[in-house]
Formats: C-alpha cells, sequence, structure tokens
C-alpha cells in the first residue's frame, strides 16, 4: 500500500525564508518550493516559487526570497508575484557556446560530440545547481569507463561551456565548480608522445593508400584512435561484440581494465562496414587468425613524417608484440578523422 503524502505540513530547508511542501506530479513524488516574508504591512506572505521538477532547487528559491525582501526595502512589487522567468539550464549555456564555437573554433565538432555522449545527462538542469559535488560524482562514473585522458577533455568542455555563459552575463552570483582545477584528473604524461594537429593530418594522409590493404593498417589506426582500446583489445573482436543496431562496441573485460561498452562514431561505423567478413575475427590475418603486432611499417611512416620522433612503436620484453599508440595520440587524432 503506497504511502499517504501529507501536502500541507512544511518542511524547513537551510536557507531562511525558503521551506517546502511534498506534491505529486504525473503520478510521481516532487517537492514545492516556497518562500515566506512580511510585506510592507507587517503581514506574513506565503509565495509559490516551483517545483523541483521544473527544476526549482533551493537556491534559486533564495535568491527570489532576498530579491523580494529589496524589492519590498525600495517599495517594489515583490518579484514573486510575476510571472517566473525561464531557468537558465546547463542546455541553454551549451546552445550559447556552441554557436560561438561554430566561428571561432575548428574542434566546435568535437566539443558537440563530447556534449552529446557524455554531458548531456545535464542539460536540463539550471546551470547555477551543478556543483563541485555534482562534477566529482560524474568524474569518478565516467573513470569506471573511460580513459583519464578522455574524462579530462570531457571535463575541459563542461568548464569552457560554463566559462562562456559567466563571461557573457548569461548567470550572475556563480563561481565555475570547475574552475582552478577543482575537479582535477592526473593523466600521466611523462613517457607520452605526442602529434601535433599537423603531424596528425599528415600521418592520416600517409595511411590512405593503405586502405584496404591486407595489413589493415589504416583501419587499424582508426579503430585504436576511436576507440582508446588496446592493440590487443582491437585485434581481439568478434563480430559478435559489434552492435551496428545500437551503435556501440563491447570489449571483454582484460586484466588491465573492466569490460565496457564504446559508443560506435561514425568514422568507425565505416571503417567495420568497409571490411571484409573472414570469420569470427573483426580484423585478421589472411589466415583468419589473429593479428599479433601492428605492421612495421607504421613504425617507418612515422619516423620519415616526423624525424626524431618521441613516437615510438616499441617490442616489449615480455611477449614482443608492438606497442599501440598512446591515449594522447588517439585523442588528438581522433579530431582529425
Amino acid at each position: 500500500m503506497a504511502t499517504q503524502i501529507n501536502t500541507k505540513k512544511r518542511h524547513k530547508t537551510n536557507k531562511p525564508g525558503v521551506f517546502f511542501r511534498h506534491s505529486t506530479t504525473k503520478g510521481k513524488q516532487d517537492k514545492t518550493y516556497y518562500i515566506v516574508y512580511k510585506n510592507e504591512n507587517n503581514k506574513t506572505i506565503e509565495s509559490k516559487v516551483g517545483k523541483f521538477s521544473e527544476g526549482v532547487r533551493v537556491q534559486y528559491a533564495h535568491e527570489k526570497y532576498i530579491e523580494t525582501l529589496n524589492n519590498i526595502k525600495l517599495g517594489e512589487q515583490p518579484p514573486i508575484k510575476r510571472k517566473r522567468q525561464k531557468l537558465f539550464t546547463f542546455e541553454d549555456a551549451f546552445n550559447a557556446y556552441i554557436a560561438y564555437a561554430k566561428t571561432n573554433k575548428k574542434t566546435w565538432n568535437k566539443d558537440e560530440e563530447l556534449y552529446n555522449n557524455h554531458l548531456y545527462d545535464f542539460h536540463k538542469l539550471e546551470l547555477v545547481s551543478l556543483t563541485q559535488k555534482k562534477f566529482d560524482e560524474f568524474k569518478t562514473q565516467k573513470r569506471r569507463t573511460h580513459s583519464d585522458r578522455t574524462v579530462q577533455y570531457i571535463l575541459a568542455v563542461a568548464r569552457q561551456i560554463i566559462n562562456y555563459a559567466i563571461d557573457n552575463d548569461l548567470v550572475r552570483n556563480y563561481t565555475n565548480p570547475l574552475s582552478n582545477g577543482k575537479v582535477k584528473v592526473n593523466v600521466d604524461n611523462a613517457s607520452t608522445g605526442f602529434f601535433t594537429y599537423e603531424q596528425a593530418n599528415q600521418l592520416l594522409e600517409a595511411l590512405i593508400p593503405y586502405k584496404g590493404s591486407t595489413s589493415y593498417i589504416y583501419e587499424l589506426t582508426v579503430l585504436l584512435l576511436h576507440t582508446g582500446a588496446r592493440f590487443s583489445e582491437v585485434a581481439s573482436l568478434t563480430w559478435k561484440d559489434i552492435n551496428f543496431e545500437n551503435k556501440t562496441i563491447y570489449f571483454k573485460p582484460t586484466k588491465e581494465g573492466n569490460q565496457r561498452y564504446i559508443a560506435m562514431s561514425n568514422s568507425i561505423e565505416d571503417i567495420l562496414r568497409s571490411l571484409p567478413d573472414k570469420g569470427s575475427l573483426v580484423v585478421s590475418t589472411t589466415q583468419g587468425t589473429q593479428i599479433g603486432q601492428m605492421p612495421r611499417k607504421w613504425q617507418k611512416i612515422v619516423d620519415a613524417l616526423i624525424p626524431d620522433n618521441r613516437i615510438t612503436v616499441k617490442r616489449t620484453d615480455e611477449n614482443g608484440e608492438w606497442k599501440e599508440l598512446s591515449q594522447e595520440e588517439r585523442e588528438l587524432l581522433k579530431q582529425q578523422t
């Protein structure tokens, strides 16, 4: 039997002049926020601010309470009696930011992709309700399924979106919860080699002639860059791990990490659909067996393009396999494909 909700009882909040009552919206439990104050005639007034399901939070109600008291002192009509302004959401901030980015940033499409794939859960939340704690929880969740470098990029885009809103007075009295490294992801770059964007473009152009070759040098590189997976993980992918309908790729658990699903970008889908079906493996040797290492010619191409480069493919002491591209290289090249 469902518990009956007392919709008349007042419940205190941590802000003076603000309380809430339990309510229901479309059959679901909700909260309705109110402010209480004395008007110019010293009469106690109770005014409804809005519901939790509508995006109203304690902070917003408290701001209305302060604004109402100030207006009473100035002899003005309390603003709560007027039509409540639409809340400025994270989605509103993103729309303003991406309109600017499309004419001022070459990588705006990457920002848009990160927002749609990772930050969309915040889109209906009021911007000022986003706290450091919320982003810390978000960071912890994302690190379970994505590399630290990817999570760092996602948070960087969120920080830029919020900064744009603040710098352009789209929101006031709000400090960016992601500023000054408040939500930090430590990434070890000590032994990581980097491609510049120009070098990344050169490498991709150099690999185009190998597209469709039996070495799959181009296809392997694109898959590594777009998934952020290890070479051994990509090489062991089977067609059962590919879901074209849901646009996901499943990676089995390994000693280095847990099982996970990766979103399939358009570039990955194009590559996968171009590969011949020679058995259970997505990419295989001409005999249909698993590829054990990146082709030597990959390193030769990199060496020819980038003299004295720090991006190397060295054999390991343990099993003689080639090391794959670093996560940083994948992320940088991903923006070029």
